[in-house]
């Protein structure tokens, strides 16, 4: 699954051979709702088939900007992985979430997501 970037919304890219998902750029669509509907019911819909045996799934997420509904659809993104760990031991989810150095508002809706999902590995790189 491919979604262009446009002014307000991320580029989203996901792919089950390799097991990648990337959430990219800006994100505050007019209708968060229906921009992401697509992607959660493709997660919802495949992540068990394609995970159920465990394995690895890399995230990345570098937002440069998101508004509170679009933090909506990321939690629930990130919860339909959390929740599939949960139910799967040997599933691994490794989240990359890039910031700029000097965006302490960015880096803090990180913590709040890693202390929301703890079985997600995060990690923090600087960009």
């Amino acid at each position: 699954m491919k979604i262009k970037a446009t002014n307000n919304t991320p580029w989203v890219f996901l792919d089950w051979d390799i097991k990648y998902l990337v959430l990219e750029g800006v994100s505050y669509p007019e209708d968060a709702e229906s921009f992401y509907s697509p992607l959660i019911s493709e997660l919802e819909g495949k992540s068990s088939k394609y995970l159920s045996g465990g394995g690895e799934m890399g995230i990345k997420i570098q937002l440069d900007y998101f508004n509170t509904v679009s933090s909506k659809m990321i939690y629930r993104i990130l919860k339909i992985f959390d929740k599939l760990v949960d139910s799967n031991k040997n599933t691994k989810i490794n989240l990359v979430w890039e910031i700029e150095e000097d965006d302490e508002e960015l880096m803090e809706a990180g913590k709040d997501y890693e202390c929301m999902f703890g079985n997600i590995d995060f990690t923090y790189k600087i960009i």
